[in-house]
């Protein structure tokens, strides 16, 4: 799954919105994401409208993430890791992909 948009349109439920509805088990995100999320719903009420049970990991990655959000996701999804990766956004897919479903995969590699 791969949302491209703000986190806050139409309101600031619409990341838990998506992992309830099609049962995200891991997330990739920027911290900047969140920290509008929270500033827009420091209470989490839109969270908590939402069945996140499946959401097992959030990684967050493009810029190290500050202990405020951290705790703030901490305290709202106690179930799941947290991975500051301080990382590219860019390599989401790499890090995100899971290639042992796969039928065949072929490596370039001997």
């Amino acid at each position: 799954m791969l949302f491209e948009g703000k986190p806050i349109i139409p309101n600031p439920g619409a990341i838990w919105n998506i992992v309830s509805k099609y049962k995200i088990k891991s997330m990739f995100n920027s911290p900047t994401a969140v920290r509008l999320v929270k500033k827009l719903d420091p209470n989490a009420e839109y969270l908590k409208k939402y069945d996140t049970s499946t959401l097992r990991t959030i990684i967050l990655a493009g810029e190290k993430c500050d202990l405020g959000t951290i705790r703030w996701l901490h305290k709202h999804l106690p179930n799941t890791m947290l991975n500051d990766l301080i990382g590219q956004t860019e390599t989401q897919l790499a890090f995100c992909a899971n290639i042992f479903n796969l039928k065949k995969f072929k490596t370039i590699f001997p």
